[in-house]
């Protein structure tokens, strides 16, 4: 997934619904789990800087790292590190290589179908 970042970003975080698969009834893991990311990139022009999931620094808002399956979960807020984008100028662009998703709980709302004739 690739996002255009604004000129001058000071934060991003990586947000999306989470839920626990132990209260689905899925899995015995509590975790509020959010999507599993493999590596989140940043551009400017062909300047590239980017995180694995290994990367230590993916810490606020995100789960621990799952060798064995390359990936670190988020919990639904995760800010990524401010050094990713210290020094870079202009509009950036942010790509954010996903492993999966969670499944959620469906909530009453949540499907929704627009027309327009």
């Amino acid at each position: 997934m690739a996002f255009a970042l604004p000129a001058g970003v000071r934060s991003v975080a990586i947000a999306s619904r989470a839920a626990s698969p132990l209260e689905l009834g899925l899995m015995r893991d509590p975790r509020p789990l959010g999507v599993a990311i493999r590596a989140v990139e940043v551009w400017k022009g062909k300047t590239l800087r980017d995180l694995s999931a290994a990367e230590p620094a993916l810490s606020e808002g995100f789960h621990g790292y799952e060798p064995e399956d390359d990936l670190r979960w988020t919990n639904g807020m995760a800010v990524l590190p401010q050094a990713l984008f210290d020094g870079l100028t202009g509009p950036l662009t942010l790509q954010v290589q996903l492993a999966g998703t969670a499944q959620y709980r469906l909530e009453p709302g949540d499907m929704r179908l627009d027309a327009v004739a």
